[in-house]
């Protein structure tokens, strides 16, 4: 699965659209297409607001906005995650957490995004999804 790099543009940064996005910063997402790649960061950053009546002008929402965002595929890069997932850290501090996960425990499954899965939480008592 592709892994796209979004980037806010320097050139929009004060565009009004970013006022309801928490993040604004670049971030990377596992996704089929750019257009998905796109929405999905919508989906994780844009701010709960309600919806726009008649009288109202409905907002922008940054993220999809080619004017506002640069999309970019990464070659070669390894998937972390399933189609939707959204990250705010570097790629590369991932993918060097997981590689220094997997030197210090090989027969350990990795899961970046479970933190209770790290060798660090082991002493931590865990939460069930029940």
């Amino acid at each position: 699965m592709p892994v796209f790099r979004l980037q806010p543009l320097d050139a929009g940064s004060d565009h009004p659209a970013w006022e309801v996005s928490w993040h604004r910063a670049a971030c990377w997402v596992v996704a089929e297409t750019p257009q998905r790649a796109r929405r999905y960061a919508n989906g994780a950053f844009i701010l709960p607001m309600k919806p726009a009546t008649s009288d109202e002008v409905a907002v922008e929402l940054p993220w999809t906005s080619a004017g506002l965002v640069e999309v970019q595929m990464i070659a070669d890069a390894v998937e972390f995650g399933l189609p939707g997932t959204v990250t705010i850290t570097p790629l590369s501090l991932l993918l060097t957490a997981r590689a220094l996960q997997e030197a210090a425990a090989p027969a350990m499954p990795v899961d970046m995004f479970n933190l209770a899965s790290l060798p660090l939480s082991q002493d931590r008592p865990r939460h069930s999804s029940r």
